[in-house]
């Protein structure tokens, strides 16, 4: 048996244990957007109010995510213009409120060392299949064209 072989049937083994260990949990991940597009042009009475011919764009997106315990979220917003005036882009709104939970998490040592032995396969995965992938394949096939 090869080291992918015996890497693959070792994840499969981690994640039946960890969901053998785990526990039922409710939470809603939730999502909303706002889009706002206008085109326009500035009546002849106000010809200092920048191009005649106007374009904006706004745009708004909120995500949250509420348990029992953990309520979190942002906001990111976006807002152009065809004046080049005031525009922004980035988040405006980051929260996370919580209650009920220890100000220490506790992690039982069996847990640290499943996620421990997970992180050690998964590490080795990512070097070993490139390798062997590389190994199987000469230059001259890789670079031959179809």
């Amino acid at each position: 048996m090869n080291a992918t072989a015996r890497a693959g049937g070792l994840v499969v083994a981690l994640a039946l244990a960890c969901a053998a260990c785990a526990t039922p949990v409710q939470a809603q991940l939730a999502g909303s957007n706002l889009l706002l597009f206008q085109l326009g042009n500035w009546p002849p009475s106000m010809p200092d109010r920048g191009t005649p011919d106007r374009e904006s764009f706004y745009d708004r997106l909120d995500v949250q995510y509420v348990s029992a315990t953990v309520l979190a979220g942002l906001r990111f917003e976006t807002d152009r213009n065809s004046d080049l005036e005031n525009e922004y882009a980035g988040f405006t709104q980051r929260f996370v409120d919580w209650q009920g939970i220890p100000s220490v998490p506790m992690v039982s040592a069996p847990a640290l060392g499943l996620i421990a032995l997970a992180v050690l396969v998964v590490a080795t995965a990512i070097a070993v299949v490139p390798a062997q992938v590389a190994a199987r394949t000469s230059p001259a096939d890789a670079l031959r064209a179809e």
